[in-house]
């Protein structure tokens, strides 16, 4: 089945699906003026196409599933620190991808690749598996939210404020007035 095509501002024509069904709802529902159709009209289509790709979405899942119980049964047959560091992410072919979290880990897993190779192996309908590709795949790390800007009382506002107006230079005055305006009454 092919994907619809839509053009990128950026990049030319792309295949990504969820791109084209955020189009799509926005289209249908400003749309609507003119047709009398409704964005949960809209809304509607794309549970439409939800469900006529069900049985992808279900083969997706049961694939997923898959990899996963080989996974449950993997980890636990390699060294300790390892098997918390690295999984098996696919199994194209003859060959198993393993995602490690960082090069060090991945230098390990190569280590013992042939080891993996042949718990692998074991697995039923995992047995033409020829060799081993691995890739790194680092935790997603969440980023600290921004710093707020320190916030002054108000009499640390006060202070500043009566020193800028005894300064005689106007950029330092001026940057003590803008100084003293980070105070917000609550």
């Amino acid at each position: 089945m092919t994907q619809p095509m839509m053009k990128s501002s950026t990049t030319g024509p792309t295949t990504k699906p969820c791109h084209f069904l955020l189009q799509y709802v926005y289209d249908r529902s400003h749309n609507s003026n003119k047709t009398g159709k409704t964005a949960f009209n809209a809304m509607k289509s794309v549970a439409g196409i939800l469900a006529a790709q069900s049985a992808s979405l279900q083969s997706l899942l049961e694939r997923a599933a898959v990899l996963d119980g080989v996974n449950h049964r993997l980890l636990p047959r390699l060294p300790a620190p390892l098997n918390a560091h690295i999984c098996l992410a696919n199994v194209r072919d003859d060959t198993a991808i393993i995602m490690a979290d960082s090069s060090a880990w991945l230098t390990r897993a190569r280590y013992i690749g042939p080891e993996i190779l042949n718990i692998i192996r074991q697995e039923p309908g995992l047995d033409r598996i020829k060799k081993i590709h691995f890739k790194i795949q680092p935790e997603i790390q969440h980023s600290p939210p921004p710093a707020s800007r320190p916030q002054l009382s108000e009499n640390a506002a006060e202070l500043i404020m009566s020193t800028a107006k005894v300064i005689d230079d106007p950029n330092l005055k001026a940057a003590l007035h803008n100084l003293s305006r980070r105070y917000h009454k609550e």
